[in-house]
């Protein structure tokens, strides 16, 4: 799934909150290129508070 896919998917599920999680592992892809409006982006060592 793609990130359009992801945005999309994520409006039609009326999702809270989407969390990007391999942004970085396979490519040089960013989270500001993950447009979605409510997505949460994750820190190593710190609680994501939903």
């Amino acid at each position: 799934m793609n990130m359009t896919d992801a945005t999309h998917f994520a409006k039609r599920v009326n999702a809270e909150k989407t969390v990007p999680i391999h942004i970085g592992m396979f490519d040089e892809l960013t989270t500001e290129e993950f447009d979605c409006v409510n997505k949460v982006i994750a820190e190593i060592y710190k609680e994501i508070e939903l």
